[in-house]
């Protein structure tokens, strides 16, 4: 299901002995560099974890749909190119800001 700008989702992990510890990584699905992680967390029961969208620095955040992969460039012929110019390293993700061909979130 897709999820906008301020919604969030719940995962529910089953753990045991031997599998204590939980790694998630996805991308944002209509934007060319965005991911969310968790790296090795130790959660108790009922724990609740909160991460940010990160922007992993590798491409422009240009908002244009020919390096951005996923159901909002459907319609346009996206050869899914890279746009190069990242910032080069990793930081929280500015958002979808309605530039290029994505729309701003409502």
């Amino acid at each position: 299901a897709p999820y906008f700008g301020g919604n969030t989702t719940e995962i529910e992990v089953v753990l045991n002995r031997r599998y204590p510890f939980v790694t998630i990584a996805t991308m944002g699905i209509n934007t060319n560099d965005m991911f969310v992680a968790l790296n090795g967390v130790f959660p108790r029961r009922k724990s609740v974890f909160f991460s940010p969208g990160y922007d992993a620095g590798s491409e422009e955040n240009n908002e244009l749909c020919q390096s951005v992969p996923g159901p909002a460039c459907r319609e346009i012929d996206t050869r899914n190119e890279m746009s190069g110019n990242g910032e080069g390293f990793v930081h929280i993700h500015p958002g979808i800001h309605g530039i290029g061909n994505l729309s701003a979130p409502l």
